[in-house]
């Protein structure tokens, strides 16, 4: 195998690495949310910046 051809190899597992961690991540949030309630984030941070006003 030509090390040009490596290279690419190489590049092109750590894209998929990089887009199923992506992809696990997005998923691991979703679940995460289903725990608080919806908005729950938003608020906090509309208060937080009313309060520095």
């Amino acid at each position: 195998m030509t090390k040009k051809r490596k290279a690419w190899l190489l590049t092109g597992l750590l894209f998929l690495l990089a887009i199923a961690a992506g992809i696990a991540f997005y998923f691991w949030n979703q679940t995460k949310e289903e725990e608080l309630p919806r908005g729950t984030l938003v608020k906090a941070v509309a208060w937080e910046e009313e309060s520095h006003e």
